[in-house]
């Protein structure tokens, strides 16, 4: 009998290996074709990379200047998004315009490869069947939480995953098994490899800045002193070039302003909504903010069920020599002091109530790697946790089944897309302030367009109102109509 159940495992262990990236390649694609068909906002795009691609299109050539110019227009708040604008480029010459559906479809298939490597590195040196059922489970999950539809409506997501790809590969490069530590010929690649993504991360949203500072505390802790030498020396001038772009002023006075709502209370709080995001569901703040906590509740639960019944169920993650932190382990603690990082940060840049759904990308890996950091320094058999999750798992389904409902049918008016809008812009006959900012809505829908908000912003200011309307008809219609 025995026998008999250590083949099915194996069997099935097999198959999952097989096809556990097909799984969250298809998933993911189930997702993106629904995306595609709701409606789509824009956001923050409108400013970046808006006016990056208004600059291209007028591009004849490309000279110092011109190169510096594309790389100032990418300037946004304290991000410096340079990548992440060049991935809109080819779609947008090919086109002639700027299409909000591949840019969508951009910023999904990053989150699918996100997951995909997520998966890798986590299950990378486990042979649990439960296990890797259990973080296959977690990236399936990620696409039908009630912000991904959200925050994977939004035109230009793809700014905010760029920097996680970066951090989940750095971990894996960095800690990989111990005889290609003392292996000389890859010193050279691991640090061209890690510099490339420091760099792609650090150019991409502003979080990614945290990255390179942290990998070369890692070089230096963990004794490869070489190694942070020679990182050190390829990514400084890249981060040198980033801070000539930083806005100090904006970082100050988005302080100042949170500073004051910052207090124990909601700083716990959030904390825990954050870290265990992927299990929690906005409809519970959709109730209450006060209910934020309800998704500590909600692992309690399953940390509980696991905790208290005893069986012989694969372990977690299989032990190594010694004392050694076994190498998925390390990766998550590396990946979660990064987040935890990033979370100080943002109590200090965003109000509080801001922080989950708008850092959904980074929220979901937080809680990811939080839920492997806990589950195997409690030694709980995985086979259990996979049962309490999917308890979890269905809950939040439920949620999300009700939260849909309400917002679709109890308040139908409450969201305004940007299709709508797109879709004016075609019908106007005349382009100036008033047809796009009053006719086609856009006062209503882009804050710093408004007259009455113009320059409350500090980086975000727009001091030719007719000019930046005909940039936004030329990108969004190819059609170079000046009058």
């Amino acid at each position: 009998m025995l026998h008999s159940a250590n083949a099915t495992r194996n069997f099935a262990l097999r198959i999952l290996d097989k096809h556990a990236i097909h799984i969250i390649i298809l998933t993911g694609f189930i997702s993106l074709l629904g995306i595609l068909k709701t409606e789509y906002a824009i956001g923050d795009g409108y400013w970046t990379p808006l006016r990056f691609l208004a600059y291209v299109s007028d591009l004849k050539s490309l000279t110092p200047h011109t190169i510096e110019r594309l790389v100032a227009l990418t300037v946004h708040n304290d991000s410096v998004k340079v990548l992440p604008s060049l991935l809109e480029v080819p779609f947008f010459l090919i086109y002639g315009k700027w299409v909000p559906q591949l840019s969508l479809a951009i910023g999904i298939i990053l989150m699918i490869f996100l997951n995909c490597i997520l998966y890798q590195t986590l299950t990378e040196s486990t042979n649990s069947f439960y296990f890797k059922v259990l973080i296959l489970a977690c990236c399936i999950l990620a696409y039908i939480h009630t912000d991904f539809l959200s925050r994977f409506s939004v035109v230009f997501a793809s700014h905010r995953v760029i920097p996680m790809i970066c951090l989940v590969a750095s971990s894996k490069i960095l800690f990989q098994r111990a005889s290609t530590h003392t292996n000389n010929y890859i010193l050279w690649p691991q640090a061209m490899y890690l510099s490339m993504l420091s760099s792609i991360s650090l150019f991409s949203f502003a979080s990614g800045s945290l990255l390179i500072p942290l990998t070369a505390g890692t070089f230096i802790v963990t004794g490869r002193i070489k190694m942070s030498i020679i990182f050190i020396s390829i990514t400084l001038p890249f981060f040198l070039v980033f801070l000539s772009f930083f806005q100090s002023d904006h970082m100050i006075r988005l302080s100042a302003d949170s500073s004051h709502n910052i207090s124990i209370a909601s700083t716990i709080t959030l904390f825990i909504s954050y870290l265990t995001y992927l299990w929690s569901d906005p409809f519970y703040h959709l109730l209450s903010p006060k209910l934020a906590s309800i998704s500590a509740i909600a692992v309690s639960i399953f940390i509980l069920l696991a905790s208290l019944q005893k069986c012989s169920g694969d372990p977690l993650i299989a032990t190594h020599s010694g004392a050694t932190l076994n190498i998925v382990l390390k990766r998550c603690i590396f990946i979660a002091f990064y987040l935890a990082l990033l979370f100080v940060f943002m109590l200090f840049q965003r109000a509080p109530s801001a922080v989950p759904d708008r850092y959904y990308v980074e929220s979901i890996v937080f809680s990811i790697v939080s839920l492997v950091i806990l589950l195997s320094v409690l030694k709980i058999p995985s086979n259990r946790v996979l049962f309490s999750c999917l308890l979890v798992y269905s809950s939040t389904m439920m949620s999300r089944s009700a939260y849909k409902i309400v917002h679709n049918h109890a308040l139908p008016n409450s969201y305004y897309g940007d299709r709508p809008f797109v879709e004016c812009l075609y019908g106007l006959s005349s382009v100036n302030s008033y047809s796009v900012g009053t006719l086609c809505h856009f006062n209503d829908i882009f804050y710093h367009f408004n007259p009455i908000n113009n320059f409350d912003h500090p980086s975000i200011q727009i001091h030719s109102r007719d000019s930046y309307a005909k940039d936004i008809y030329r990108v969004f219609t190819g059609n170079k109509l000046t009058n």
